[in-house]
């Protein structure tokens, strides 16, 4: 079984040159990590994995360069596979 998305997730631009993002972890019985992934632009056509995670984390902060728009979205992985992804936007 695969694990299920994070839930909540909220991207804060905390500073001019700051994002934070939070979630509510997922769940699932084989959960055992997260991914970060970061997609610049307005058109965003290519996401990068930015961060992986262990089982207890909920909090990321991310140093980027304004003036754009920054997708991020957390994927929890097992061994089986990925969820689906959480998605959030930030305009700094």
């Amino acid at each position: 079984e695969l694990p299920t998305p994070a839930t909540g997730v909220l991207g804060l631009l905390t500073d001019a040159s700051t994002v934070t993002l939070t979630w509510t972890l997922p769940t699932g019985v084989n959960f055992s990590g997260q991914s970060i992934e970061r997609c610049a632009g307005d058109g965003c056509e290519s996401w990068v994995e930015i961060a992986t995670l262990g089982t207890t984390e909920t909090e990321f902060i991310d140093g980027i360069t304004p003036p754009a728009v920054f997708r991020y979205r957390v994927v929890a992985t097992s061994i089986i596979g990925q969820s689906e992804s959480a998605p959030v936007t930030v305009v700094a």
